[in-house]
């Protein structure tokens, strides 16, 4: 230890002295940057010393709590007790695997504070790891103020999708819109399947809404090439009626059908 100061700057080696020499100054150092620090006894583990600034961040009287591993480990989350305790055993395995995870425990209010937490096992001089030392930091808002980003993110999101899908849509009834570019027609957010002869018959109401179509403009507006019986006409419109009951298709006996929309 004493070579290791020998090759650090003069103002590092004075503040190792000044926190040897005055607790006021370490006192400083984790409430300025630390959110709590623990000291574990690892040759007895039911012995753990909390910093009172832990305690405080999660909402209790420091007074009140106990150097117990069971008062942490009743208040975080389950699956992060998991998380640390499989990077606890990894790290006194292998001291190149960092203890070093987010946790999430219940403030004393309900609510849940976000903490990062990290440590660093010290050992015997036969490398029997004895102590563990941890810190801690609250990232309760900083996490807060990610998660409400993405969520105004994923509204941004889903508002730029309602948006394609409706300048991509055209409005037949309430509910009912029909996307001129996918060939699809949907009632909320059900798509009605409809057939190829379906489809082209509702684009032709669509395009001539009010508008009394007889039924040899229909037979050639459907397919100019190929001539369709009115009995053809009058079953693919009888589908149509079927599949949408809300869409206004109005026979004018002797003379065609109109399609009625706002």
């Amino acid at each position: 230890m004493n070579n290791k100061l020998l090759d650090t700057h003069f103002l590092e080696q004075e503040l190792y002295k000044l926190i040897q020499t005055d607790i006021s100054y370490f006192e400083f150092i984790q409430n300025g940057s630390l959110d709590g620090i623990w000291y574990w006894d690892l040759e007895k583990p039911e012995n753990i010393w909390m910093s009172p600034r832990f305690w405080e961040t999660l909402g209790y009287n420091p007074a009140d709590m106990k150097h117990l591993t069971s008062e942490w480990q009743d208040i975080i989350f389950e699956d992060d007790l998991k998380i640390a305790t499989e990077n606890f055993h990894k790290h006194l395995e292998n001291s190149n695997h960092p203890y070093d995870q987010i946790v999430r425990y219940q403030h004393k209010d309900g609510s849940t504070v976000w903490v990062r937490c990290r440590g660093i096992a010290i050992k015997d001089e036969v490398g029997n790891p004895i102590r563990m030392l941890g810190a801690h930091n609250d990232l309760t808002a900083v996490i807060t103020l990610q998660q409400e980003l993405a969520q105004k993110d994923n509204m941004r999101l889903l508002n730029q999708k309602l948006l394609k899908k409706s300048t991509d849509e055209i409005r037949v009834y309430d509910h009912i819109y029909y996307s001129m570019k996918s060939k699809t027609i949907r009632h909320n957010d059900e798509v009605i399947q409809l057939t190829d002869q379906e489809i082209s018959l509702l684009e032709l109401f669509i395009k001539n809404k009010n508008t009394l179509l007889s039924i040899s403009d229909i037979e050639y507006l459907l397919n100019s090439n190929k001539y369709l019986s009115n009995n053809a006409v009058s079953l693919i419109i009888s589908r149509l009626r079927k599949k949408l009951p809300l869409v206004n298709i109005k026979s004018v006996y002797g003379q065609g059908y109109m399609f009625l929309a706002d």
